[in-house]
């Protein structure tokens, strides 16, 4: 057994022994809190959805104290008596509004709502809940003015001060909610927002970043689980914070990109041409001459740092249509639609906020040394995103260490029987489902051909079929399936 391992089985056992008393703690001393009775009606602005606010502790481990709000939305059960309970729904992220996507996908429950409530809910610090932020408007002067794709020492400690200077500016504007923003925090609030709904048990559906949630819980509260699927997983959303996994964070982005100039060069009108390698080299001289001639975009600036950044936008969303207008613009000499693909996926609050959930999540700091020595390969396996990718991990220099989250770790015994569900082409989630798969005791790995991130109601029966004959009816295939 080597060092690594011993101390890792050291630190999951302390880690174990922790949560077991943490939770006992909870389960007394925030009892007024579990007792809420949610007030439903008309949501604000959102229509087809009952909304109601709950309090949940800011801090887990002192229930007593200061408190923080979360906003839940819900749509009732089709039948009222065939309703089996409610059924707790997360879309992934971290950010976005629960609320607003439980409105607008309603018709993805159809089916589950002819048992369940099926209820959502902004998570803390994103949304309509209280909400986390560094700023009022705009992106902070100490990131604004600096380059993000550092090519000697002074910019690279110009890049550095600027990021412990924004992580202060968050510890002062955020209202107490820096250290408390981690996974683990939201994991806790999901056994409140149980208990509130009156369910002895948790029934739960986790979609992407939504299973790493259902995952903690799952590690956390094991005797609170009922029926709880999780689709696509991202196991662990800080990757980009780990120098040892970055590398093939950038092969998944370049392999992206790689599959849109195929895509493209089927079109004629292909702004990158019709030979996908020749498409690739475009895009990276357009990059390159950013860099010494960064393009106007409405009077700011787009640097090769933040062009890499809305190339990986777009491959993120999946639609290749508004990559190709962005990169017809950018060749033109606009870089407004490539800048705006980064405001779009990262709007200034909520990317304040999901940096602190990363870093609440990831103890790690990588130093500048250690990055100076990654970039090489980073830009060998890209050079479209190496040099950007490999210098986001300085996202967290200066922002307080929290101990790594005990989901890290192998569960210490049987966990409660779950179904994982993943596409074998995801390149975000395909290798965590299967990990989980094996890995979780009792699970059960439901997979499907193709690159949807998230199987559930994506087109695939059979997937579907298996999804709601389990949270329906409990019925869990004996095997791991393929679809």
């Amino acid at each position: 057994m080597t060092r690594r391992l011993i101390l890792a089985l050291v630190v999951a056992v302390a880690a174990a022994a922790l949560v077991a008393g943490y939770v006992f703690l909870t389960r007394e001393s925030d009892a007024p809190l579990r007792a809420q009775h949610p007030v439903w009606g008309e949501c604000e602005d959102v229509r087809g959805v009952q909304c109601a606010t709950v309090k949940v502790p800011l801090d887990h481990a002192r229930p007593g104290g200061a408190t923080v709000d979360l906003v839940l939305g819900r749509l009732l059960a089709w039948d009222p008596e065939r309703r089996a309970g409610s059924l707790v729904v997360h879309f992934g992220g971290p950010g976005g509004s629960g609320v607003e996507a439980l409105a607008g996908r309603s018709k993805l429950f159809d089916k589950l709502r002819t048992r369940y409530d099926i209820v959502a809910f902004d998570q803390r610090g994103f949304g309509r809940s209280t909400p986390f932020s560094c700023q009022g408007q705009g992106v902070p002067v100490p990131l604004a003015d600096v380059d993000h794709t550092p090519d000697d020492d002074r910019e690279r400690a110009s890049l550095a001060a600027a990021h412990a200077e924004y992580a202060a500016l968050c510890g002062r504007s955020s209202g107490g909610l820096l250290p408390h923003m981690g996974t683990v925090s939201t994991a806790h609030d999901l056994d409140v927002l149980r208990s509130v709904l009156g369910e002895e048990r948790l029934d739960y559906l986790g979609l992407s970043y939504g299973g790493a949630i259902g995952e903690a819980y799952l590690r956390l509260h094991s005797g609170r689980v009922g029926r709880m699927v999780l689709d696509a997983p991202v196991f662990n959303h800080t990757a980009w914070l780990e120098p040892s996994l970055i590398r093939e964070e950038v092969a998944d982005l370049h392999a992206g990109l790689k599959a849109f100039a195929e895509d493209c060069a089927l079109d004629e009108d292909c702004p990158v041409g019709r030979d996908p390698r020749k498409g690739l080299r475009t895009i990276e001289r357009l990059l390159t001459r950013m860099e010494r001639e960064p393009l106007d975009a409405a009077g700011q600036a787009l640097t090769d740092g933040v062009a890499a950044a809305g190339l990986a936008a777009h491959l993120y969303d999946g639609d290749w249509e508004p990559l190709r207008e962005a990169l017809r613009n950018t060749l033109r000499g606009d870089g407004r639609p490539l800048r705006q693909a980064v405001r779009d996926s990262y709007a200034d609050a909520e990317a304040d906020a999901r940096t602190a959930t990363a870093c609440a999540d990831n103890s790690g700091r990588a130093a500048i040394e250690e990055l100076v020595r990654t970039e090489p390969g980073n830009v060998d396996e890209s050079p479209v995103f190496g040099r950007w990718y490999t210098w986001t991990m300085l996202a967290c220099h200066g922002w307080p260490k929290q101990p790594d989250p005990p989901w890290l770790y192998e569960p210490a015994g049987p966990a409660a029987p779950v179904m994982v569900v993943g596409a074998t082409g995801d390149r975000l989630s395909s290798r965590t489902a299967r990990y989980l798969g094996v890995h979780l005791p009792g699970a059960r790995l439901v997979t499907v051909p193709g690159e949807e991130h998230t199987v559930y109601r994506g087109g695939n029966a059979c997937a579907d079929a298996a999804v709601e004959g389990y949270l329906l009816g409990g019925k869990l295939p004996t095997t791991a399936t393929t679809c």
